[in-house]
């Protein structure tokens, strides 16, 4: 039985990297579904590495690259998980906190006419933005589609801050309002943090 070298698996790689497989994670598993097709090419038609790795790749690679998934874009599959994050029982209870704490609580007091807690928001979803893309492009030096791809649920909170609190306006939100705002904010964070945890305990490093 044949089995691929280290120098094989790079020289896959590699290939990927050039013809436009950017994220790590699924270029991990474009590696071990291509290795173990040309094994059993190599042994089943009596071929070196190259020519059952090309042969391969002449049959499959348009259908391979389907599975590359280039965009991080927003889709059901990514808003859903978060969503279902957000009923969880002890996220509801938070959410119930939150309500109780903006309702006893005149939070527009502690802001002026020169910094409203509209503008907090704003300062706050741009910080949670600069954060991500230090932490995808600076701290983890590679791209993870399975992390990127939470990152554009922050889009969605973006413009649902625009939408009901405004960071140009200075008209006075209700607690509901805030506290909906609130709990969508502090959710993506604790769902983001999660999925990290998750991410760093499943991840595979290729040597």
């Amino acid at each position: 039985m044949m089995q691929l070298s280290a120098e094989n698996l790079k020289f896959i790689d590699t290939y990927l990297q050039n013809s436009g497989v950017f994220y790590y994670d699924i270029r991990l598993e474009l590696v071990d579904h291509i290795a173990t097709a040309v094994e059993t090419k190599m042994n089943s038609d009596n071929l070196d590495f190259y020519n059952a790795f090309k042969n391969y790749m002449v049959e499959n690679k348009s259908s391979l690259m389907k599975l590359n998934k280039e965009s991080v874009g927003i889709s059901w599959q990514t808003l859903n998980p978060f969503l279902v994050f957000l009923i969880k029982p002890l996220m509801l209870v938070l959410a119930i906190a939150i309500y109780a704490f903006y309702s006893f609580v005149n939070v527009h007091s502690f802001f002026s006419e020169q910094f409203t807690i509209n503008e907090l928001f704003f300062v706050f979803i741009v910080s949670l933005a600069l954060f991500q893309i230090i932490y995808f492009h600076v701290l983890l030096k590679r791209r993870y589609f399975t992390i990127e791809k939470i990152g554009s649920i922050l889009g969605i909170l973006y413009y649902f801050q625009l939408f009901f609190v405004p960071a140009y306006e200075n008209k006075k939100s209700s607690a509901l309002t805030l506290s909906i705002i609130t709990y969508f904010f502090v959710g993506y964070v604790l769902y983001f943090y999660s999925k990290i945890i998750d991410f760093k305990k499943t991840k595979i490093i290729l040597h």
